[in-house]
C-alpha cells in the first residue's frame, strides 16, 4: 500500500539535487511490540438501557500519551451469535500500535429483528464519543472494524454517520452526538443481501461449487434478522442495502476491505460491489481479493492486520511530519517537540525485512522542536520516526 504521508526519508550524498531531500512514500509503521503496552480495562459498561446487550468493553493503553485513537471492533456471527469477548484475541496488536480499542454487543436477532442490532451500534458510537474525555480517547479519531455481519456494522457507521436513517434510534441516548467513524475496516462483510445468491451462481467458490450457503431462503441470516424471505420484503432488503446510502452521504471515511474468493457464506462479489460504489463516489477504498481464502480464514489474521493497521495509522494516526535540512556534511531531521515517545530508526535499504536499526545520535530540544544530527554519506539511508 502506498502511503505517502507517513514520515519517511531517504538522505543520500549523491541523490540530493539542488539540497533536496526526497520524501518516500511508506507502507509500514512499526511501534511497540504486540503484547507490550499496558491498558486501562473498562469491562461491561452500558451505553444504553434498552436490553441487557448493550454493553461493551473499553481497553486504553496507559502507556501511550493520549488522547488516543480508538478502534470499534464488532463482532460477527450472521446477526444471531457471537460476543464482544470474541474480538480480546485481537487487543494486543491493536494497543501495541497505540489505539484505544472498544469491543460492544448489540441485540442479536433472537432478541430484536432489523434494525435494531444497528441501531444498538450506533448508538454505542455515540456514547463512546459523548465519553471520550473520561475515558482518553479522541472524539476524532474512530475506526469501525468488523468481520462478516460484524463488518456489515462497521460499513453501515461508515455510510451513514452524516445522515439521519432508520439506524438512528435516539431514544438510546446521546442524540446530539455523531456516530460518524474516520476509518472502516471490512473483512469478508455483506453489504446487500438481495444481490448475495446471484454473485454466488455467477462465481461460486471452489470449495463449494454447489453448496455454497443460501441467503433468499427465509432460514438464512438475513432473512431471519429481517423478518421473512429476502424476495418477499423487496422494500426491507432495499432499507438494509447499504450500497443505497452511498450516494446521500456528505462525507464518507476511508476504507479497507479484504475478502477471500474462496468463501461460501459471503460471495467476495459483495466486498467488489462495494468498493465500486466507494470508488465511484470518489472516497478512499483500498479492497485486497485474497485467492483461496474461505470465510473467517485464521490467515485474515495473521496477513492482513498490519495492513489494516498500517492504513489506520495513515489516516487517524500519522507520525508527525519530519523536517529534513542538509547543512554542510550533516543532516539534520527535526519534528515537533510536543509529539513525546517517538525515537529515529534508518536502514540503508528497505528491500530485507527487519533491516531498521535505532539512531543513537542525541536528540536536542530547543524552542519547541526536537532534532538529531546526522552525517551525510554517499550510501542512501532511510530514516522513520516510530514508537
Amino acid at each position: 500500500m502506498i502511503s505517502p504521508m507517513k514520515s519517511r526519508y531517504c538522505s543520500c550524498h549523491h541523490a540530493f539535487v539542488g539540497h533536496t531531500l526526497l520524501a518516500l512514500a511508506a507502507s509500514v509503521l512499526v511501534l511497540a511490540a504486540a503484547g507490550k503496552a499496558r491498558a486501562s480495562t473498562n469491562l461491561n459498561l452500558a451505553y444504553a438501557s434498552v436490553s441487557s446487550a448493550q454493553k461493551l468493553d473499553l481497553y486504553v493503553p496507559t502507556s501511550t500519551n493520549g488522547p488516543l485513537p480508538l478502534i470499534i471492533r464488532i463482532h460477527g456471527g450472521a446477526f444471531k451469535s457471537g460476543d464482544k469477548s470474541d474480538e480480546a484475541s485481537s487487543l494486543p496488536a491493536l494497543q501495541a500500535r497505540g489505539y484505544a480499542v472498544a469491543s460492544l454487543n448489540y441485540r442479536l436477532s433472537s432478541e430484536a429483528k432489523f434494525p435494531a442490532g444497528a441501531q444498538d451500534v450506533k448508538a454505542a458510537v455515540r456514547w463512546l464519543r459523548a465519553n471520550a474525555a473520561t475515558y482518553g480517547i479522541d472524539a476524532n479519531r474512530f475506526a469501525a472494524w468488523g468481520g462478516s455481519a460484524g463488518s456489515y456494522f462497521a460499513v453501515l457507521l461508515g455510510v451513514t454517520g452524516d445522515q439521519a436513517t432508520l439506524f438512528d434510534d435516539f431514544s438510546l441516548g446521546n442524540s446530539n452526538v455523531s456516530s460518524a467513524v474516520q476509518a472502516v475496516v471490512d473483512w469478508f462483510g455483506p453489504v446487500d443481501f438481495g444481490s448475495m445468491d446471484s454473485q454466488q451462481r455467477a462465481a461460486p467458490p471452489a470449495a463449494c461449487p454447489t453448496s455454497w450457503q443460501q441467503h433468499d431462503p427465509a432460514n438464512s441470516p438475513e432473512s431471519v434478522w429481517l423478518g421473512a424471505a429476502l424476495p418477499t420484503i423487496p422494500a426491507l432488503v432495499a432499507q438494509a442495502n447499504l450500497i443505497n446510502y452511498i450516494a446521500s452521504a456528505t462525507k464518507l471515511p476511508a476504507f479497507i476491505l479484504s475478502h477471500g474468493d474462496n468463501d461460501c457464506l459471503v460471495p467476495h462479489g459483495q466486498s467488489e460491489e462495494l468498493h465500486a460504489a466507494l470508488t465511484a463516489a470518489g472516497t478512499i477504498s483500498q479492497l485486497s481479493i485474497m485467492p483461496g481464502y474461505s470465510h473467517a480464514d485464521s490467515r485474515f489474521a495473521s496477513t492482513q492486520t498490519t495492513p489494516a493497521l498500517d492504513f489506520l495509522d495513515l489516516h487517524l494516526n500519522p507520525p508527525p511530519a519530519m523536517t529534513p535540512r542538509l547543512v554542510a556534511d550533516e543532516l539534520q531531521i527535526s519534528w515537533p517537540a510536543s509529539a513525546t515517545g517517538y525515537r529515529l530508526e534508518e536502514a540503508s535499504s528497505l528491500q530485507t525485512p527487519g533491516v531498521w536499526s535505532a539512531v543513537t545520535n542525541a536528540v536536542v530540544t530547543t524552542n519547541g522542536t526536537s532534532t538529531v544530527v546526522l552525517p551525510t554519506d554517499s550510501a542512501c539511508r532511510f530514516i522513520r520516526l516510530v514508537k
